[in-house]
């Protein structure tokens, strides 16, 4: 059963974290979140089963977050495999706006 992540939370201890993700062979690992970076992050547990982020749980031990976590540090493993994310370099080949672009290599970039 998944736990519930709640902004109200007062976030899970890594011993809290573990035991949650022994029940859904899972790993635990102490992260961050970088979506409202550059500044300090919120410290999070990644939940990892078969190679794949499955879901994000505040950390109780974060000096920043205090276990809390907001709604965009909740959808992390959503966008990190979205289908729209893009994964390669593009460079723009039509006008301003037109929305043309073409895959490029790391070292084109």
């Amino acid at each position: 059963m998944y736990h519930d992540i709640r902004t109200e939370h007062a976030g899970y201890t890594y011993a809290e974290a573990a035991a949650i993700a022994a029940e859904n062979d899972e790993e635990a690992v102490p992260a961050f979140c970088a979506m409202c970076g550059p500044q300090e992050n919120c410290r999070v547990y990644a939940f990892r089963k078969n190679g794949r982020m499955t879901r994000v749980m505040g950390m109780a031990e974060g000096a920043v977050n205090r276990g809390g976590i907001c709604a965009k540090g909740a959808a992390a493993a959503s966008w990190v495999y979205a289908p729209e994310r893009l994964t390669t370099p593009m460079i723009r080949t039509g006008a301003r706006g037109e929305g043309k672009f073409r895959n490029v290599s790391w070292d084109e970039a």
